[in-house]
């Protein structure tokens, strides 16, 4: 069977007799209305368990659209009497074109100098998800996902090599790319 996050009728077919969903959609002006559509349909089809992946810094007031929205989801979630799991990822480490200059010379180039990176490898988050859906003890809690590393050190142990940011002015970036 096939569901569309546009079709709701398709999505109760689907989530009939599934106890535990893993939510995602692609982040577009459409995002929020499918993902509400879906809880909907999850709630009539018997769905007990929701795991929903959200982002870092979620919140209903932010300015920012997409953390808006999965605050709002976030909130349909759990006040909807599911057993949920929220998954707060930031930055995809495939996301960000960093793998071939860290696999090549053990660093990558972004003005973070010794900033915070919040990075998070999307097989991390995949494992993650799959626990949270075949697991006991994950409902009710809302996990942050990062790699907590510090000017990207020991981000990057899936290359087999740590991973260090140089000085790089954002100006030097924005020129290389």
């Amino acid at each position: 069977m096939i569901g569309n996050f546009d079709d709701p009728a398709s999505l109760r077919r689907v989530l009939e007799g599934i106890e535990r969903a893993f939510l995602v959609t692609n982040s577009t002006e459409r995002a929020e209305a499918q993902q509400l559509s879906f809880i909907e349909q999850a709630r009539a089809a018997g769905v007990r368990h929701i795991v929903y992946l959200s982002q870092l810094h979620a919140d209903a007031n932010s300015p920012v659209r997409f953390l808006r929205y999965h605050a709002v989801v976030e909130e349909a979630i759990s006040s909807s009497g599911f057993a949920f799991t929220h998954l707060r990822p930031n930055l995809y480490m495939q996301g960000l074109g960093f793998r071939s200059s860290i696999a090549a010379e053990g660093r990558f180039f972004a003005p973070v100098g010794d900033a915070r990176v919040s990075i998070v490898d999307v097989r991390d988050i995949a494992a993650v998800a799959a626990a949270a859906l075949t697991e006991h003890g994950h409902q009710g809690n809302t996990s942050l996902l990062s790699s907590a590393g510090r000017g990207g050190r020991g981000i990057f142990s899936p290359l087999g090599c740590p991973a260090r940011s140089p000085s790089y002015p954002a100006r030097a970036l924005v020129r290389s790319v």
